[in-house]
């Protein structure tokens, strides 16, 4: 017995021993790992502080910059570009954007509504050729339309003609060819332009132009499609839209005609005055100067052709005509020829100096902070049956929004919005398409109607 009670102390002895040790170990480890925490720490701040560095030198690339109707309300205006019938144009710079803008600003009225939406799509379109001026973006509200347009500072075409009074011949042979290009790739897209003269077309300040203004553009003209209707400039104007037959792109090949004359010479081939420049279209010849090159008058006369058919453009490839032999068109397309002759610099703008906004900015500006407006892209706009007009309780100016929104950015929606379901246009494909269903689905229906029944 004694042995088992000695035996069993022992090996109680040696457990608490065992136990002891397990302790000490623990707190080896502890005291350890305190210590090798107390060393990390500092490693973890030092990590953490970069950290928050690194993240306040990423913070400007993940920032995202502000919606552009929210940056138009609240851009700078530094001067007045130009006004017309169509609106006016400012020079203004945004908050969070770099590079300046035009932004084109045009009262609403129910004539214009169809244009205003071409002229969003088109300069959409027009972002993929360099020599078309193209916009940022395009947006509505209930009582205008506003283009965020690139800024061109070199002037128009015109200003460069005035101030030269003629061009040289190589920079003529230089516009026109960029001209080509421009109208060229409005054709290949299906768009007629219908008012291309010299007060349209912009010169950058490295000398390139940008064909401009697009509000009275024709779209879907492909192949042997023809329109109707007199637009443009009656000075530019060809004879088969005077005359009010069907046409089709041959008519901006005239007006590059008349265009190409007045940079050689200062002057247009036929009689400017209002009551006389129709019937001088019309029947007399065009008066070419004959001391151009011989080439350039072969031009001229090609491009001014009565008949649509004969027309140099229609009829011909003008790329190949010996007036532009030393144009290298591929690099052309590609912007890659430097121009022969700067334009003169024109009075350069003050950015210091701002201008007071316009009413309409101004509320479009208290809306939108309020949340009671939104402004909706017009590009994607298909027809003017697609727009229903929508306002929040406090929105004087109301907006046009389409019922189909393909991927557009609002920046808040109105408080009541409307839900229309809208009957798709007559004139489109969707209408009719939707018409023949309906009758297969009766004729159908009373065919089922008369089986006999089993």
């Amino acid at each position: 017995m004694k042995r088992r009670i000695d035996d069993v102390s022992s090996s109680e002895e040696k457990s608490g021993r065992k136990r002891k040790k397990k302790r000490r170990i623990h707190k080896c480890s502890s005291s350890e790992e305190i210590k090798m925490e107390g060393r990390k720490r500092p490693r973890e701040s030092e990590n953490s502080a970069t950290s928050e560095r690194g993240s306040e030198l990423k913070r400007p690339r993940v920032e995202e910059e502000l919606p552009l109707p929210v940056a138009i309300s609240n851009c700078t205006i530094h001067a007045e570009l130009g006004s017309g019938t169509y609106g006016r144009v400012w020079l203004v710079s945004l908050q969070d954007r770099i590079q300046h803008m035009a932004i084109k600003v045009i009262k609403k009225s129910n004539t214009n509504t169809s244009n205003n939406i071409t002229e969003a799509r088109v300069l959409k379109t027009a972002a993929g050729c360099p020599y078309l001026c193209s916009a940022y973006g395009s947006f509505q509200t209930q009582g205008h339309v506003l283009h965020a347009m690139e800024y061109v500072s070199g002037g128009t075409l015109w200003s460069v003609i005035k101030n030269s009074v003629r061009l040289e011949n190589d920079l003529v042979r230089f516009y026109a060819a960029e001209l080509v290009c421009g109208l060229q790739f409005l054709h290949s897209n299906g768009i007629i332009h219908r008012d291309l003269k010299p007060s349209n077309v912009l010169v950058t300040n490295e000398g390139h132009i940008k064909i401009a203004d697009f509000g009275l553009a024709a779209e879907g003209i492909f192949g042997n499609k023809k329109i109707r209707g007199r637009k443009g400039t009656p000075a530019f104007m060809a004879p088969e839209m005077i005359n009010k037959k069907k046409y089709n792109t041959g008519i901006d090949w005239w007006s590059l005609g008349i265009t190409i004359c007045k940079m050689a010479s200062g002057t247009s081939p036929f009689k400017q005055g209002k009551a006389e420049c129709g019937p001088s279209i019309l029947h007399a010849e065009p008066c070419i100067p004959e001391w151009f090159s011989a080439e350039l008058q072969d031009l001229l006369q090609r491009l001014l052709k009565k008949d649509p058919k004969e027309r140099l453009g229609l009829n011909g490839n003008i790329r190949e005509h010996p007036f532009f032999n030393t144009i290298d068109w591929v690099q052309l397309e590609s912007q890659n020829v430097p121009p022969p002759s700067q334009p003169v610099a024109l009075s350069s703008v003050d950015f210091s100096k701002t201008s007071p906004s316009p009413s309409f900015l101004e509320s479009l500006k208290h809306n939108i902070s309020s949340g009671d407006v939104s402004l909706q892209d017009m590009s994607c706009l298909e027809s003017i049956s697609q727009c229903q007009a929508v306002s929040g309780p406090s929105d004087t100016n109301g907006i046009l929004r389409p019922h189909h929104q393909p991927n557009t950015t609002i920046t808040s929606r109105p408080r009541n919005q409307l839900g229309l379901v809208l009957l798709p246009s007559p004139r489109s494909l969707n209408f009719w398409c939707l018409v023949i269903t309906i009758v297969i689905i009766i004729l159908a229906y009373r065919r089922y109607q008369r089986l006999p029944s089993s």
